[in-house]
């Protein structure tokens, strides 16, 4: 397009060119906005064409504002010219964040004086005589169409209408509080109707949708079912909020006529009488597999239910009067036993599927992914923020971009979309399982989401001054500093980044208060270029030192949980919690039974189990203080690795069917009795305190109760009479032994 006030930069300088364009264009179009932002991009070309004309290639790198400083302090640039410059660089960075007054009066403005600098640039770098034509505002005419390599900016609208996606075609946008991604995200929480699920599927349920192997599982035993001409009931079990509403109603969607076969009962939704409570019902709707009917009824039964609800009806006078041979088949099943994957159970009469059993994430073998990943998450994520316009979430992201919509969850949303980001997530999620034990449900897990994106109140355009305030809403804040909003994200705080504290950590704290370029600091520690927002909060930062106490104290602690997605190996590599990554390597090897691969970890709980009692010498343990003496005994501990049945192994390259902690034994050398420890994530972390030289308190003896039992009952097995009693008063020693007959004799050692 020639007709523009820049067009005598379009042969030399194409890329200034388009950038100035667009910048008349949306001017006259009254997209103000835009045209600042345009602005602001075309004026940064042209000081990087400046850095390499005038042989300062080293502010290529440099934010604007940087570059500027440096360009009028070495004198390349007059004071009036960055003067005009800087003005364009604040006009942009609040109009990129909605953050401006008189917005139309400001875009005015920046056009007349990227006029200006345009032509001062041209004149002295191209053309120096070339005439200046004096400035009369904007000439290009919006009527005509620019050309169809101009014309890019556009191209993503045109292709939002040009597809017609199959599920959406029928699928209702609506607004609320002016966003249609905050309607769509608002269906994640917990409280929305769309997180109550019965046995139908909306659209945006059926979108939601990811496929776990418990699925096919739970085919497999409906078909099994229907082979056999008599009863048979299909138990569906698990916790709260895990999914299984949704499993049934997805497959009775895509398997009609094989669940038409089957009666459908929701343990804690349905209820015939008002006056029955769930135990009541279920009595009811369990009364063809009574001990009179479990072997005379054809009844075919899918029963949803919880592991509580189950319990409570396995312990009820119902079930101990009618249902003792249902509940026969219930313990075979050992679904309670929380330590053991168990098999799932295709019976005659019975077949059991249970979510417990299915994890959320698999493990592996490799030191890159820090030993672990989700599919199931990943997946779900996907769903969330895939660049598909059959994306619900996405196409309204698109449309609040289109309509100017500023707000924290834009940019959290966009944050979000990376795979990087997801997969640190990822890892903290599974980190809570795997340390706080926290059964993470479906439902959890999609309130998460919510949550991490969308700020706890509402925030009006207006409340928000500058980026600042932004980034207090920002993902990694929303992430690990609101412990009140739920109990996944009060455990996320616990995992705090800002909690840690090292040497390298504290040096960056001190580079950030002390250093002068907060810049050269800022690129050190991190990599901007992922992320376009990091690049205006760096520019905010850049007045570092100029912040009061409180703000610094703010903006260091975003900046290290910023430092988990974003931070270079020098300060990400601080937040690696070796001890963690060391047991995921021993659950893979337990689960595979390579035993050679975790075989430190019985040296780790022998010592740990000598430093915590104390030793006399090698192999002599303290097991009681008496006034001013110390007694000990001899303990040779023998140990042996767990083994697993073999059928459950192949669960582990399947994915997602693992045990969670680590069965060990150990043995004396006066017992054959092998005497068994589980260690979850917990134990073992107390465990290598105390194989590192750690005192428990009284506080941590009690958490420490499970090893302690062990110990205890290690020390009963063993037949070793002998004792060792030294003086804490002189370094006197002495021994009770058990002579040739048997009787106790007293020596000075």
């Amino acid at each position: 397009m020639k007709n523009h006030c820049f067009s005598f930069l379009e042969d030399s300088y194409a890329d200034i060119c388009n950038e100035a364009m667009f910048c008349e264009k949306h001017l006259v179009q009254n997209n103000f906005q835009d045209s600042i932002i345009r602005a602001g991009k075309a004026s940064e070309i042209m000081t990087e064409y400046i850095c390499e004309f005038e042989n300062q290639d080293y502010l290529i790198r440099s934010s604007q504002k940087n570059r500027l400083n440096k360009l009028v302090y070495n004198g390349t640039i007059s004071s009036d010219l960055y003067d005009k410059l800087n003005f364009i660089r604040k006009i942009r960075n609040k109009a990129v964040h909605g953050h401006i007054r008189d917005i139309e009066d400001n875009a005015n403005k920046v056009h007349a004086y990227l006029y200006v600098i345009s032509v001062y640039f041209f004149k002295k770098y191209k053309d120096s005589n070339y005439v200046v034509k004096e400035y009369n505002g904007p000439i290009i005419d919006v009527k005509s169409k620019p050309s169809e390599s101009n014309d890019e900016e556009n191209k993503e609208d045109n292709d939002m209408d040009n597809i017609a996606p199959n599920l959406l075609n029928d699928y209702s946008f609506e607004k609320y509080e002016d966003s249609y991604l905050l309607n769509e995200l608002s269906k994640l929480k917990d409280s929305s109707i769309e997180a109550v699920e019965d046995d139908t599927l909306s659209d945006f349920k059926e979108y939601l949708h990811v496929d776990r192997s418990i699925q096919d599982d739970f085919l497999k035993a409906m078909n099994k079912a229907i082979e056999f001409p008599d009863s048979h009931l299909i138990m569906l079990c698990g916790s709260v909020g895990d999914g299984k509403s949704h499993l049934i109603a997805n497959l009775k969607k895509k398997e009609p006529d094989l669940f038409n076969k089957f009666s459908i009962h929701y343990d804690a939704t349905e209820s015939f009488d008002p006056e029955k409570d769930a135990i009541d019902t279920l009595a009811s709707v369990l009364k063809p597999f009574n001990n009179d009917n479990i072997y005379n009824s054809s009844e075919k039964l899918i029963l949803a239910i919880n592991l509580g609800v189950l319990n409570n009806f396995l312990e009820s006078s119902y079930a101990n009067e009618k249902y003792t041979e249902l509940i026969s088949f219930i313990e075979d099943a050992d679904i309670f036993e929380s330590g053991n994957v168990s098999n799932n159970i295709y019976g005659k009469k019975v077949s059991f599927i249970t979510f417990s059993d299915y994890n959320m994430f698999e493990l592996n073998d490799d030191e890159n992914s820090n030993y672990v990943s989700s599919e199931y998450i990943s997946s779900l994520f996907n769903r969330i923020t895939q660049k598909n316009y059959s994306n619900p979430f996405y196409v309204a992201y698109h449309e609040d971009k289109k309509s100017k919509y500023i707000n924290p969850i834009i940019y959290n949303y966009e944050m979000l979309m990376d795979e990087e980001v997801q997969k640190v997530i990822i890892d903290y999620l599974i980190k809570i399982f795997i340390k706080y034990r926290k059964i993470i449900s479906t439902r959890d897990l999609l309130n998460f989401i919510y949550e991490i994106i969308v700020p706890p109140e509402s925030i009006k355009n207006e409340d928000l001054d500058n980026i600042n305030d932004f980034m207090d809403y920002s993902l990694p804040n929303l992430l690990f500093g609101s412990p009140k909003r739920s109990d996944l994200l009060k455990l996320c705080n616990e995992l705090d980044p800002t909690l840690y504290r090292n040497e390298s950590l504290d040096k960056f704290i001190i580079d950030l208060n002390i250093n002068d370029d907060i810049e050269k600091v800022l690129n050190r520690y991190f990599d901007f270029t992922h992320f376009n927002f990091l690049e205006e909060y760096k520019d905010y930062l850049i007045d570092f030192r100029d912040l009061n106490n409180s703000e610094k104290e703010k903006n260091t602690k975003t900046l290290i949980r910023f430092a988990v997605f974003y931070g270079k190996g020098i300060i990400k590599n601080n937040f690696k919690d070796e001890v963690y990554l060391k047991y995921l390597k021993y659950l893979y090897s337990y689960n595979t039974q390579v035993h050679k691969d975790y075989k430190d970890l019985f040296v780790e709980i022998k010592e740990a189990i000598f430093n915590w009692k104390g030793r006399y010498k090698k192999n002599t343990i303290c097991i009681d203080i008496l006034d001013s003496f110390k007694v000990y005994k001899n303990l040779k501990l023998k140990p042996t690795p767990d083994k697993i049945e073999t059928q459950l192994l192949d669960g582990l390259y399947l994915g997602n069917r693992f045990k969670t902690e680590i069965k060990i034994y150990f043995s004396t050398e006066f017992s054959k009795e092998k005497i068994p420890l589980s260690v979850d994530f917990s134990l073992y972390e107390y465990i290598m305190k105390l194989y590192n030289g750690f005192k428990p308190n009284q506080s941590d003896k009690e958490d420490l109760i499970v090893l302690n039992e062990f110990i205890n009952t290690l020390l009963d097995n063993d037949d070793d009479k002998d004792l060792y009693v030294t003086s804490l008063d002189s370094d006197k020693e002495f021994v009770f032994e058990y002579n040739d007959f048997g009787i106790f004799e007293f020596k000075r050692g």
